[in-house]
């Protein structure tokens, strides 16, 4: 893989990661105010989650967002080989 498209790769996964780190943490706040309960750590406020929740929702969906373009490029990669393999014989 050049570097043009793993650079490319990495700001389009920790873009996504903002984006949906972001609304997956908001989405499971009525969750994180059950599992404070459970765990005795402050998971979220009146207002949303704490600010590491967020952290780690956003590292987390950058990371997912950047193993799936880099296995769909493997993928592609392999699909474009096996065509060209076979129609030379």
């Amino acid at each position: 893989m050049s570097w043009k498209r793993h650079v490319t790769y990495l700001v389009i996964s920790i873009a996504g990661g903002f984006v949906f780190g972001f609304i997956g943490a908001m989405l499971c706040t009525p969750l994180l105010w059950r599992l404070e309960l459970v765990l005795g750590i402050e998971l979220a406020g009146h207002s949303g989650p704490s600010d590491w929740v967020i952290w780690v929702f956003m590292g987390v969906f950058s990371v997912v967002i950047e193993i799936l373009l880099v296995v769909s490029y493997r993928r592609r990669q392999r699909a474009t080989a096996k065509s060209t393999n076979s129609s030379a014989l």
